[in-house]
């Protein structure tokens, strides 16, 4: 692996509470990006794409369509 990222994220639950989750960034030795966020339960989720940025959209796509937002900079309600 040519790289690696880890952060903490809060993600705003479908019942309204708000969770702390693993989120891990790796770039591949292709120069692709795949990355995954964990609910530190049994739930993981998988993004991938040639930028970061694309890869982290990617992998908002199946938790958001569940309900789940995540609260990162610029997606925050109160961002505005």
């Amino acid at each position: 692996m040519a790289g690696e990222l880890r952060e903490t994220i809060s993600v705003l639950t479908p019942h309204g509470d708000v969770e702390s989750w693993s989120v891990r960034a790796v770039r591949e030795d292709t120069g692709n990006w795949r990355v995954e966020a964990s609910d530190g339960r049994e739930e993981v989720w998988t993004g991938s794409g040639g930028h970061l940025f694309e890869a982290v959209c990617d992998l908002r796509t199946a938790p958001e369509a569940a309900g789940f937002r995540f609260l990162i900079a610029g997606a925050r309600v109160d961002s505005g």
